[in-house]
């Protein structure tokens, strides 16, 4: 479906986004996603301090709901960084986002 470099793609663009403590290297090999024929660019990005700030964090300068918070890094921006990315090079399908735990709350937050 990403066909080649120089080649423009209309299948959809999903986001898997790994949950706190854990690291997204793995996450396409253990859960087979790309096993076959899907069709569909996946998108592994990979958190601060493995995980997302869309929870209680130690690490975390500003309390989880504080979105005008400028301390923490800004995961969409992040996020939205990447799709500029990939629709520069041609990616034009819709954007999903699917993740586990933490990063399910990620992408409710992107929603």
């Amino acid at each position: 479906c990403a066909g080649s470099p120089t080649s423009e793609s209309n299948c959809p663009i999903v986001f898997f986004l790994h949950g706190a403590g854990g690291s997204i290297s793995p996450y396409k090999f253990e859960t087979h996603l790309h096993d076959g024929q899907n069709n569909y660019i996946g998108v592994y990005p990979q958190g601060e301090s493995f995980g997302w700030l869309t929870g209680p964090k130690s690490d975390a300068e500003c309390d989880w709901n504080n979105l005008s918070c400028v301390q923490d890094p800004d995961e969409g921006d992040y996020i939205a960084a990447i799709i500029t990315k990939i629709r520069a090079i041609g990616g034009n399908g819709n954007i999903y986002a699917i993740g586990v735990s933490n990063g399910a709350a990620l992408a409710y937050r992107l929603a």
